[in-house]
């Protein structure tokens, strides 16, 4: 693991379980400010920006990727939270950050194991392959879900958009690892780019994706169109040298795409609509009816 030494803390109040303050039934675990995996399209910096200065200062001035922070309490959080209290709620870890970057895993593991014990409902929703060598140990839970984020097979791509994260076919083989386990699993599909120049193909691209999903047996799959907030666009432009659109019409286009594809591949999947109003689309577009899945909350902020 990363070395802690030298990284800033900041004291954060138990509970560690949090009520979503989107709709639904959704608590979320959170334990760090800022996340070291930097990806450009990331608008989590958007809110942490607004709201996190009171507990960490300056330090989220800084360009997204380039600050983290991690409560110097988290064995008083682990410890002084009532886990009881959640038993059977669905649990997402973590909405705001990566919870088993190389700083974070052993924290996150030990979260993990606290939650399912006490019987949460949990799902990790992580882009790290680190993920991995706990799995074993957290095998046997019928109440955990593992979630990887992968929006493209493209790795140039996924070199230029989120350049601190393993391959994605690395990825895979991390749904791979835990469906043998009998762990459930999860695809965030996140967020779906419309078409650039740095990847020829939406359409194929996105058919081989699901392809690979449908072939490990993922249980749901879930995405989001690509959204505008914060510095996310500023990132885009800098990195993509133009930026993707970014309207009604087109979230309109690539949830279509993604639908059709879904189905062609007989995939569980629902879109998480974007904060524009769809409501000309038909709901079955919008999601797979043969298990109903329901949204997991803030996914989009990953």
């Amino acid at each position: 693991m990363a070395p802690l030494a030298g990284i800033p803390r900041y004291t954060l109040r138990p509970p560690l379980v949090k009520k979503n303050s989107m709709k639904g039934e959704w608590y979320t675990i959170n334990f760090a400010v800022g996340c070291t995996h930097g990806c450009i399209f990331c608008y989590v910096d958007h809110f942490h920006k607004r709201y996190s200065r009171d507990r960490v200062g300056s330090l989220v001035l800084r360009k997204w990727g380039q600050y983290f922070a991690i409560p110097s309490n988290i064995e008083q959080l682990i410890a002084e939270t009532p886990w009881w209290r959640w038993r059977g709620k669905n649990v997402f870890m973590s909405s705001t950050h990566d919870p088993f970057l190389p700083q974070l895993a052993d924290t996150g593991y030990r979260i993990a194991r606290k939650a399912l014990a006490y019987g949460l409902r949990l799902t990790i929703a992580t882009r790290s392959i680190l993920v991995e060598r706990y799995m074993p140990r957290l095998a046997g839970h019928d109440n955990l879900t593992i979630m990887v984020s992968i929006p493209t097979l493209n790795e140039q791509f996924s070199r230029l958009i989120e350049p601190r994260v393993a391959p994605p076919r690395r990825r895979l083989k991390v749904l791979e690892k835990a469906k043998a386990l009998g762990i459930k699993t999860g695809a965030l599909v996140a967020p779906l780019f419309p078409p650039v120049p740095q990847r020829e193909n939406l359409r194929e691209d996105l058919d081989q994706l699901l392809s690979e999903l449908a072939r490990i047996g993922v249980d749901v799959v879930y995405s989001e169109a690509l959204h505008r907030r914060g510095l996310n666009m500023h990132y885009l432009r800098e990195t993509l040298g133009e930026e993707p659109p970014v309207n009604p019409l087109v979230e309109e286009m690539l949830m279509s795409l993604f639908a059709e594809l879904a189905e062609k591949h007989g995939l569980d999947y629902v879109w998480i609509p974007g904060y524009y109003e769809l409501e000309e689309i038909p709901r079955g577009s919008i999601r797979g009816t043969r298990r109903g899945h329901e949204k997991p909350c803030c996914v989009e902020d990953g």
